[in-house]
C-alpha cells in the first residue's frame, strides 16, 4: 500500500475508536451513572421516583404541573403548596420526607427534615 492509503486507514481508524469511546462515555454518564447512583440511594432508605432516559423525571413534572393548573382553586386557603409543587407534595407522600427526583441524568435530594440540614 502507498503512503495516502495508509494514513486514510489510520485516520478512519482513530476516528472510529474515537466515536466508540465517545459513546461508551455518554451511555455512562446518562444511563448507567443514574442507575448506579439510585441503587446507592435507595440503600439507606432514600426512594423516589425511577430514572427514565433521557429526560429523568421532567416530564412527570411538568405534567403534575399542567394537570394541577387545569383545575381551578374551590377553596381559598393558605395551603398552597399542592398546587405551586404538586410533584413534590405527591412524592412526599408516596417516598417519605427525604427522596430523590432527577432532571436529565443529574439527581437531586430532597430533604423536608430540618434536622438533616
Amino acid at each position: 500500500m502507498d503512503t495516502g492509503k495508509i494514513i486514510l486507514v489510520f485516520f478512519f481508524t482513530t476516528l472510529c475508536v474515537y466515536l466508540l469511546w465517545t459513546l461508551v462515555k455518554f451511555v455512562y454518564l446518562v444511563w448507567l451513572m443514574p442507575l448506579q447512583t439510585q441503587n446507592k440511594m435507595s440503600s439507606p432508605g432514600i426512594k423516589g421516583p425511577s430514572y427514565s432516559f433521557p429526560h429523568g423525571n421532567t416530564k412527570d413534572i411538568s405534567l403534575m404541573r399542567c394537570q394541577t393548573m387545569d383545575k381551578p382553586m374551590v377553596n381559598i386557603s393558605h395551603d398552597i403548596f399542592p398546587r405551586i409543587q404538586p410533584h413534590v407534595y405527591t412524592w412526599t407522600r408516596m417516598y417519605g420526607r427525604n427522596f430523590i427526583t432527577w432532571h436529565g441524568s443529574k439527581p437531586y435530594l430532597f430533604v423536608t427534615e430540618p434536622e438533616l440540614i
